[in-house]
């Protein structure tokens, strides 16, 4: 199964779908399935009429069309949930667009994927933590996160990106769940720079246990034209 992720997008559709159909077409593809995480609806001071406003429009009523079947993990904030309407976890917001939710862990044609996004609840975090800790579980093909996990940049230097405390940006939280889902790569869009770090393993708890494989963690910065390293989406 061959997959795209996208950091945070913003509304900002026409670019981001543009840029999926070239890489659809390329010689790297065809794609089965895009991810996203970070912000996925345009911001709540995004003007009417404004060009993310507009081109988020033209999706939801079918003006365009998306070129494959994408999931995201943020929901709409207040203000944008009052103009599109609210979404349920598992439903589309337009066709092949899918809200996974605001945290848990599903399957997605093969892959087995955790997820948790900024506005997640207690519940949301054992939706996660229970079936992740079962003694069947073989560990998370992917974690898409808005946030990093604290700590996965320790002893990096990225004052140049604009982030001065590497080892202390991110979540504790998701620091945590990565430890318990294992993921083979995990995915999260702020502080919103790109940044990859070598592999490293997320030890399991049970010394015994064969889940030895290690972790690609990927930082994607927004949705943008910019085409330095540092703003790799």
């Amino acid at each position: 199964m061959k997959i795209l992720v996208a950091g945070e997008v913003r509304g900002r559709l026409d670019l981001l779908f543009t840029r999926v159909a070239s890489l659809n077409a390329s010689k790297a593809g065809p794609f089965d399935t895009l991810f996203v995480t970070g912000e996925f609806f345009p911001p709540a001071d995004e003007p009417e009429g404004g060009m993310a406003t507009t081109a988020f429009e033209d999706y939801v009523m079918g003006v365009k069309e998306v070129p494959l079947p994408t999931y995201f993990i943020e929901g709409p904030s207040a203000s944008a949930e009052a103009k599109y309407g609210s979404v349920v976890p598992g439903g589309d917001v337009f066709p092949k667009c899918t809200y996974l939710g605001p945290g848990g862990l599903e399957l997605v044609g093969k892959l087995t994927v955790g997820f948790l996004s900024q506005r997640h609840t207690d519940k949301d975090i054992e939706k996660i933590v229970e079936p992740a800790s079962s003694s069947t579980f073989l560990g998370a093909d992917i974690f898409l996160s808005t946030d990093w996990g604290q700590g996965v940049a320790a002893g990096y230097d990225l004052s140049a990106m604009g982030v001065r405390d590497a080892a202390g940006t991110g979540s504790s939280t998701v620091a945590d769940l990565a430890v318990v889902l294992r993921p083979r790569y995990h995915f999260a869009a702020r502080p919103g720079i790109y940044f990859q770090r070598p592999p490293y393993k997320n030890h399991a708890s049970k010394p015994k246990s064969k889940l030895s494989h290690v972790t690609r963690f990927l930082s994607l910065a927004p949705a943008s034209v910019a085409k330095e390293k540092a703003r790799k989406w």
